[in-house]
């Protein structure tokens, strides 16, 4: 569910964005549009997936492995 936020959430919003230290403190790479979490198949006959608190990033041409709650980057954008 996404809920539209009012002009003073988006003023703080920007600020948090703006400020590098800040921004590491309050998002991780969970939230970041680069970020792609991995998934691992479930055993026995039901085939579902558990999420793995790993993924890696899209950005870096390393494709580097990093953790969902790791430190934001320089390149974080924020999910829509």
């Amino acid at each position: 569910m996404q809920v539209r936020l009012n002009e003073e959430e988006l003023k703080v919003l920007e600020k948090i964005m703006g400020d590098e230290a800040l921004r590491e403190k309050v998002f991780s790479c969970r939230e970041c549009v680069h970020y792609v979490n991995h998934y691992i198949k479930g055993q026995g006959t039901i085939k579902e997936y558990s999420e793995l608190d790993l993924g890696h990033c899209r950005k870096h041409l390393s494709k580097r492995f990093c953790k969902a709650n790791q430190k934001t980057c320089i390149d974080f954008e924020l999910k829509k």
